[in-house]
Formats: structure tokens, C-alpha cells, sequence
């Protein structure tokens, strides 16, 4: 598949689903072609929301635009055109780099040699495919301040953008932020529970000028009630953090409309209950690795038993099995199963007259050539010559 297309293909999915998460190959992929820490989106317009024209030399200009931009930096950039006929450059980039220096040589340069105002709005830098949507989220609302006569042509999405009380929502609290955040806490994501909790405290605090008393009635109480049902999916009395939640639910009294104090709590609540969870998840996979051990003890007699067979008794995918098995026992499942076999035989040539064909069958061995290849690399001597020196 061409390269190009293939990017363009994780790019899509990355800024139209809530997460996304590439295959190992497409991660490996994308690693080559971004190679930096930090991205950046930048959207751009010449004169608002682009629709189709007959302008041929309009059209020109929109395709000139993102590779002229892209040309002025050494690093990797990458044009996206959404559905909605939306234009955005992505910018990889390591920490010393400043992309709005070079979009503003981009917009001197057309405004001079082509006549013609390009409007940029600039995202704040993110370090993940999960962040791209409100990256994407950002350089378009900074965009739309870009095209009103208060602000400059070029709008960096910061602290500095304040949205009024009577055009802002009550709160900001999207499903993306929600199955991220849920997604941050069920993998112990630390980094990804920082940055969605930055985010929301920006949008909710420092963008919207809600006045103390709005905040209290209104946006402060949406949001809470919005975060504290994110908790009650995540099934708080099953996993037994029931508690925590509810003390949690008081900080909206106490907090008297302190939006720090109460993400600072926030943050505490995500990273307990994230504890809390990947203490479960360990729990649940030390338990599966003991009854796959209890398992194969009752059925290494079996010549079909196998990974595969194993990880379908136990209704879980063969790869996942095969990982916790050798993560928690320290040794994977062939090695057990083959470990196991060969110590049962080791009591039968102990202590009965079976023969060395018999045995091999008993223990699960289809061949007895097989059965004497694995002893010998146990225990570096033939299955005669262990009964010989165990013989009184």
C-alpha cells in the first residue's frame, strides 16, 4: 500500500475516533514518519469556510498553501482535509521548534507575493494520537477567532482565547473527553488522565467567563454531575470504590466554586481509582495463570492439549494468555505443559515396570521419540538411564 495513503488513513481514524490505538506495524509506521515528541495542528482558510468554487486559481492557492507552509520547516508536516472541507497541517516537531514562526512567514509570503490573506488558527502542542481530536478541536475554534476583525489573522489556541458566558456551554465536558479519561484510568494511564483533566480545567476555568455564582449553579454543577456518572460506569461497587466516590460527590459543597481545588481532587479521585482497577486487573490475571497451571496439572495426559485449546476453555484470546501466563508464572505455557509431562513420567519410571513407550503415552506424548528428546533437554540424560540410577 502506498505509504502516503496509509498515513493518511491514521490520521483520519485519529482525528474522527474518540481513541484510537494502530496495530503494532501501522505504530512502528507512524513512529518512522513522526519521529518527534510534540505535534501541533494549524487550520487554515482564505476567507472562512471553503465551499466549491469555480475559482481554479482559489482552488490553486488551497493546495499551494499547506505544501509552501510545509516546505519552510525541516521537520515532518502532514495535510489533512476533513469531511467537512476543513483545511489542517500537522506539524511534528521536537521541543525547541515553534510552528507558529513559520506559518507566520507562510501568511507574509502569500499576503505579499499572491495578495491574498490566509487565516490561521494554531493548536496548543499534544503528544499522542489520542489528543489529536481536541488538538483538531482547537486550531479550528482558534480558526474562527482568526476570521472576526478582533483578533489578529494568526490565533495560537491559549489562555489568552476567552469565550463569553452567553456563547459558551453550560460546561465542557464532550464524550471524547469522557472515553478518554475512562480509558486513562482503566490502563493506569497517568500521563493521558493529566492532560484530559488540563484540558477540561481549561476549557471549564480559563476560556469561559462564567462569573463565581455561574460557575456554582450552573457550569460547576453540570460538570461534576457529568464526571461523577464517567465514575458510576466504571462500576464502582463491583470494584469497590463505592466510597471514594461518594466522598468525592461532597467536594462540590465544599469547594464554594474553587474550580483548583476541585480538579486538584479530581486528580487524586483518577489516579485512586486507577490503583484501584489495575490492583483488580492484576488480581484477576494472577487467578487465571493459577487455574491454566491447575489445568494443565488435570490434563497434561491429553495429547491435544495446547495453547490454543487452553485459552478457548478459558474464553480469552490465545496472545493473551500466552502473555499473563509468562508474565505471572515466569515461563510460558509449552515450557509448563513440557515441564509438567516430563515430572509426572519421572514418578512413573520411579516406580512402575511401565515401559518408556507406555510412559510416553501416558504423560501426552504422541511419540516416543518426542517424549525422549524433551527429557534429555531437562535433564541432559535418556529416560533409561534416569530409571537405571533411581533403581535401589
Amino acid at each position: 500500500m502506498n505509504e502516503q495513503l496509509l498515513i493518511y488513513g491514521i490520521l483520519h481514524e485519529a482525528f474522527t475516533r474518540t481513541s484510537y490505538a494502530p496495530e503494532p506495524e501501522t505504530a512502528d509506521l507512524l513512529h518512522l514518519r513522526f519521529p518527534y515528541p510534540f505535534f501541533c495542528i494549524a487550520a487554515f482558510s482564505l476567507s472562512g469556510t471553503y465551499k466549491a468554487e469555480t475559482d481554479s486559481y482559489r482552488r490553486t492557492l488551497v493546495s499551494i498553501i499547506p505544501k509552501y507552509t510545509a516546505g519552510l520547516a525541516e521537520f515532518p508536516t502532514f495535510f489533512y482535509r476533513t469531511e467537512n472541507h476543513e483545511f489542517l497541517l500537522l506539524f511534528n516537531y521536537p521541543e525547541e521548534f515553534e510552528p507558529d514562526i513559520y506559518i507566520k512567514q507562510s501568511y507574509e509570503y502569500f499576503k505579499q507575493r499572491h495578495n491574498c490573506t490566509v487565516f490561521w488558527g494554531i493548536s496548543r502542542p499534544c503528544v499522542s494520537l489520542s489528543e489529536f481530536i481536541f488538538a483538531k478541536k482547537e486550531a479550528l475554534t482558534a480558526l474562527s477567532f482568526s476570521l472576526t476583525d478582533s483578533h489578529d489573522d494568526i490565533t495560537v489556541y491559549s489562555d489568552q482565547l476567552f469565550f463569553t458566558a452567553g456563547n459558551a456551554d453550560r460546561c465542557f465536558y464532550p464524550q471524547t473527553a469522557a472515553d478518554l479519561l475512562i480509558k486513562g484510568i482503566k490502563t493506569n494511564n497517568i500521563d493521558l488522565i493529566r492532560f484530559i483533566l488540563t484540558v477540561l480545567e481549561d476549557e471549564n476555568t480559563r476560556l469561559r467567563s462564567f462569573s463565581p455564582g455561574q460557575m456554582i449553579a450552573g457550569q460547576m454543577l453540570a460538570l461534576h454531575n457529568a464526571v461523577t456518572a464517567t465514575f458510576w460506569s466504571l462500576n464502582p461497587v463491583k470494584y469497590g470504590f463505592s466510597e471514594q466516590l461518594f466522598a468525592f460527590q461532597q467536594e462540590i459543597i465544599s469547594c464554594q466554586g474553587d474550580f483548583e481545588y476541585y480538579f486538584s481532587h479530581l486528580h487524586d479521585l483518577c489516579l485512586s481509582v486507577s490503583s484501584v482497577l489495575a490492583g483488580q486487573r492484576v488480581s484477576k490475571k494472577k487467578e487465571l495463570v493459577q487455574e491454566t497451571a491447575d489445568f494443565i496439572l488435570q490434563n497434561y495426559a491429553d495429547a491435544n492439549l495446547n495453547l490454543s485449546g487452553t485459552a478457548q476453555h478459558f474464553q480469552v484470546s490465545e496472545g493473551y494468555l500466552s502473555s499473563i501466563f509468562k508474565e505471572y508464572a515466569g515461563i510460558c505455557f509449552a515450557e509448563y505443559l513440557e515441564k509438567c509431562r516430563i515430572e509426572k513420567s519421572c514418578v512413573l519410571l520411579s516406580d512402575t515396570d511401565s515401559t518408556i513407550e507406555q510412559i510416553a503415552e501416558d504423560v501426552g506424548y504422541n511419540s516416543v521419540y518426542s517424549y525422549r528428546r524433551a527429557f534429555k533437554r531437562l535433564f541432559h540424560i535418556s529416560p533409561s538411564a534416569y530409571r537405571e540410577q533411581k533403581l535401589p
